[in-house]
């Protein structure tokens, strides 16, 4: 009898542990069925993408990009030059979209060339699901020294719909912000130039 009830607990202990497992890692996309997902990352989150030293570096001094699980309608990436607070400049990059919400799962990732050891053209590639849009801005467009830059300015986490995700920011003041939003205009005014390349999902 008692060995009975043993035997039913740990049957018991044993599928509810596999269940929870299991379902962690369907939440994470660990597992086979979510065809397509970003592995380890879960439905509606983004992750940064730290770039190691490489041979890369040659090509692409300044480099870096996200991966994403977003479902939903669309993905912009945008190129936004401002002189204090005032935009002066603003470009759509790349960008993917379809009617009606979708699940994209992908990366967007980006690079800067350089020219006499100044910035020459951005180079932007998103990708997801299968599809690819790719294209470069030419950073000369924007004419100004920059004395200070940032790597993304977001973290690993949930996903908001509108909300603009920092991929990389340079400027020409003495201080640069690493957290809140960089796109408040007190924050803007405390450098003649600002340039910022941020990552959208609707």
């Amino acid at each position: 009898m008692k060995n009975s009830a043993r035997l039913i607990w740990s049957i018991v202990l044993k599928t509810t542990v596999f269940t929870i497992v299991m379902g962690y890692m369907s939440h994470v996309n660990f597992v086979s069925f979510q065809s397509g997902r970003v592995s380890g990352l879960p439905d509606g989150h983004i992750r940064v993408i730290v770039a190691e030293q490489s041979h890369l570096d040659l090509l692409l001094p300044r480099r870096g990009g996200v991966y994403f699980n977003h479902y939903g309608e669309k993905i912009h990436v945008y190129f936004a030059h401002y002189m204090r607070d005032e935009l002066v400049l603003h470009e759509r990059i790349v960008s993917i979209s379809t009617i009606g919400d979708n699940m994209f799962s992908g990366s967007a990732l980006w690079g800067v060339t350089t020219e006499n050891n100044s910035p020459s053209e951005l180079r932007v590639r998103l990708m997801a699901g299968g599809v690819v849009s790719q294209n470069y801005f030419d950073l000369s467009l924007i004419n100004f020294e920059a004395r200070m830059f940032s790597g993304a300015l977001i973290e690993n986490g949930p996903i908001e719909p509108g909300r603009r995700n920092i991929l990389e920011l340079w400027g020409t003041g003495s201080i640069i912000w690493i957290d809140g939003n960089m796109f408040e205009p007190e924050r803007l005014r405390e450098s003649e130039h600002t340039a910022i390349l941020y990552v959208v999902f609707d």
